[in-house]
Formats: C-alpha cells, structure tokens, sequence
C-alpha cells in the first residue's frame, strides 16, 4: 500500500472517534459528547486560551496533542476515571496505539506514537498544559450541564 492509501486509511478510521461517547454530556444535556467533539473543543481551547495562560510554548505541538490523545479510544475505548476498567487502560490504550498508528506511513506513525507517548507521561510544558487542558474540558461541560454518566446511568448535581 502506497503512503497516500496508508494516510486516507487511517483518516478514515478516525470517523470511528465519533461513536465513542464519553461521561460528558454536551450543552443542553441533550446527549453524551463524543470523543471528537471532545478532541475538536479542547484543541480549539488551547488555541484560545494558550496567550492567556502559557507563554512560550509551542502551540502546533500542543494542539497536535490534542487531536490525538484520544485516538486510541477508537479501539480502547474511553475509561471514566473511577471505572472499573481504568486498571487495564494503559494496556489497553498501547494496544490501541499501535494497531491505529500503524496504519500510517511509518515515520508518520512513529513520530505520532512519540507524540502521544510525551502527553501521556506529562514530559514537556506542552504535554501539561495539553493534558491540564483535557482535564478542564469535562470540568467546565459538568458545571455548564450538571450532569455526567458513570457506567451509563445519569447522575445530576441538582
């Protein structure tokens, strides 16, 4: 397979990104937000909020970041935070990244994997703030919308 059928492939998988939903729920509490409406806003904030809150950084790495941090729930899935499954994310999640990232051109591939692999261990100011960022996101929906989903049951703060 050519480089360019390895890109479109792998574009193509990403629309699977958008049939993951998350606990959040969207404004209006109509629906669960899915995980590319999630990678779109919280990218779309760090574009907003980076020459407000972070001087110096380099704000392509940080977005870029942001587009593919949840990539892998494509495969893995998105772990609440107080799940039961979050013992076997990592696992799950490394998996996930190289089945996905393999479709790609391998220098593509591996300079995502890096990519996704500094976020993830929080070894740069980009990876933090990309990664205070995601942490934001669900915090600031919750207090808009009151209402987030553990295991698939409502639960409201009112």
């Amino acid at each position: 397979m050519n480089s360019l059928n390895q890109c479109l492939t792998f574009l193509q998988r990403l629309e699977e990104l958008k049939l993951i939903e998350r606990a959040n729920m969207v404004l209006g509490g109509t629906r669960q937000e899915n995980s590319a409406e999630h990678s779109w806003h919280v990218a779309t904030m760090a574009l907003i909020l980076a020459p407000e809150l972070a001087e110096d950084l380099d704000l392509f790495k940080v977005i870029a970041m942001l587009l593919i941090h949840d990539i892998v729930e494509i495969e893995a899935g998105d772990t609440f935070i107080h799940s039961k499954d979050v013992m076997s994310q990592k696992a799950r999640e490394e998996k996930a990244l190289e089945n996905l990232f393999n479709l790609l051109p391998e220098d593509q591939g591996n300079y995502l994997k890096e990519l996704w692999h500094e976020c993830e261990n929080l070894e740069t100011k980009e990876a933090r703030f990309a990664k205070a960022l995601d942490h934001f996101q669900p915090i600031m929906n919750y207090h808009q919308v009151g209402k987030i989903y553990t295991d698939r049951a409502p639960v409201s703060i009112d």
